[in-house]
């Protein structure tokens, strides 16, 4: 039996321990990888699904808008809807119908260096017992316009707040950034009330129904 029968020597040893070494390294390295990315995954999906719930609640008030007149003359009336850049607030029926009006206030609301986009709904009559609810946070800036026939104008187009008008708008559109640069883009919402004012009413401010059409 020679002497190179009984174990190893220094160098195989340490030729072993080196190759050890790298293959932990690049384990590591690419256990690191794949967290990194299934945890850039996980952002990804958890803010592309707090926009379709935003979008979703959104949508489903905005398809049961309400388009109450408030009367300013006898002959003068237009659409409680008022909508501006950061605020949007309208009337809608109350879910499942039973007759009564909630009045939803949606807005982005600063909170502390970042933007939250919330939702108020307040029964129509009362002065409190409402819901508020948060549907999106930590964005950089959020933006609201709305796309329709406004005042005297012949054609629809955007524009930055719909108030006092005649009619809703055709479109609203919200627009969020993420305050995270590196968190992937937040889609845009456009959404239309399914429900729209009947313009060619001639209002009845006593009885509050239409006498007759334009």
């Amino acid at each position: 039996m020679s002497a190179r029968d009984g174990g190893f020597t220094l160098l195989e040893l340490l030729v072993a321990m080196t190759l050890l070494a790298f293959l932990s390294l690049t384990l590591f390295a690419g256990l690191r990888y794949g967290t990194n990315i299934f945890s850039k995954t996980q952002a990804k999906d958890t803010g592309l699904n707090a926009a379709r719930t935003a979008e979703r609640i959104i949508a489903g008030n905005l398809a049961r808008l309400y388009p109450k007149y408030v009367t300013v003359s006898p002959t003068e009336a237009y659409v409680d809807f008022d909508g501006t850049e950061h605020t949007m607030s309208f009337l809608t029926t109350a879910e499942p119908d039973t007759g009564f009006l909630m009045h939803d206030t949606l807005e982005a609301v600063r909170d502390g260096a970042t933007f939250s986009v919330r939702i108020g709904t307040t029964p129509e009559l009362a002065r409190g017992g409402g819901t508020t609810q948060t549907l999106l946070t930590h964005l950089s800036s959020v933006e609201f316009s709305y796309y329709g026939i406004a005042g005297d104008a012949k054609a629809p187009a955007w524009y930055s707040s719909w108030q006092k008008q005649s009619r809703p708008p055709e479109l609203v559109h919200i627009h969020v950034a993420a305050s995270d640069p590196s968190a992937p883009p937040l889609p845009d919402l456009i959404l239309a009330p399914r429900i729209a004012a009947d313009v060619g009413c001639l209002f009845d401010p006593v009885t509050k129904f239409c006498q007759g059409r334009r």
